[in-house]
This record gives C-alpha cells, structure tokens and sequence, in this order.
C-alpha cells in the first residue's frame, strides 16, 4: 500500500493564510491509476479565527487538502484514507484536543466519504511509525527526514521526492 505525504511532497508548503496551494504535477503524474493514503503530521493547524492570523485553520487545511483531491482525481488515484497528526509539542491537551474535533467536522462538511482517522497524541507524530503502520504502508513517499524514519521503522520502502515549494 503507498503512503503519502502532503505538505513538500504532493502539494507546496503553505503554512501562511492567503498562500496558494499549489500540487507537485510532475510527482502525482508517477502514481497514475493508483490507491493512496494520505499520511500527514498538521502540528501547526489551530483555531483561532482572528482576522489578523498567520497560520492556518482546520478550514484553510481542508481548502488545500480538496485541491490535492482533485488534482489526484485528475490522475486516476484514488484516496483510500487521511490520516492526520495535529499534535504539537507547544499546545496544550484540550486545544489539539479541539483542533481534532474542529478538522473533524471540516472534513465532514466537504469530505463526507472520505476515511479519516485524526491523531492527537505525539505516538503518531511522525517520526513515529504508528500513522504507517495502521495504514498497513509498504512505499511511503516523503520529502523530509522524518518520513523517510517514520517509514524505516514501518518497514517500508521509503521513496524520496524532491521538496515542492
């Protein structure tokens, strides 16, 4: 089963609100006819809503992620699942708590069919196998160092692809 990696690897960096989601065409086009799972570390998502805010939302993740949705439509793969770690080591429990919950329902507005586990808990922030492991990955495609260790200690084949901004 291939895993993939979001941010660097299928789309552009785009951690600032107003950034255009771009997708990495040149790599989708390698997975044509293919079944994927979307494996994800979304550390920097949260909530507030403020007007004068610099990071992004579980909204402005899931505008990008339809993107990445369509453009794989585009190319004959198929999304069997998201999962997703919003865990960040400088947020308290109840606000990735919320963050979850909030992605969760933004998912379900625009997703509605799509398998979606969202993680929590640091054991699933890659480096950790754990998001790999459940998703059963045998090749997982990444651009950073902590996907190409998430994937070692899986036990799969690690495929590096060239940052994408």
């Amino acid at each position: 089963m291939i895993g993939l990696d979001i941010d660097g690897t299928a789309m552009n960096y785009g951690a600032k609100v107003g950034g255009v989601a771009k997708v990495n065409d040149a790599f989708l086009a390698t997975l044509w006819d293919n079944t994927v799972d979307l494996i994800t570390n979304q550390g920097g998502l949260f909530v507030d809503d403020s007007p004068d805010r610099w990071w992004r939302n579980p909204a402005d993740f899931v505008a990008r992620l339809s993107v990445l949705l369509d453009a794989l439509r585009g190319y004959g793969v198929t999304v069997r699942s998201l999962r997703v770690c919003v865990f960040h080591q400088n947020r308290t429990k109840p606000v990735i708590e919320g963050v979850g919950v909030a992605l969760a329902a933004e998912l379900a507005k625009v997703l509605p069919d799509l398998w979606v586990a969202i993680y929590t808990d640091g054991q699933y922030r890659k480096p950790s196998p754990n998001m790999l492991k459940e998703a059963g990955t045998t090749t997982y495609y990444g651009d950073a160092d902590e996907d190409e260790e998430a994937a070692l200690l899986a036990g799969a084949r690690f495929v590096k692809v060239k940052r994408f901004y």
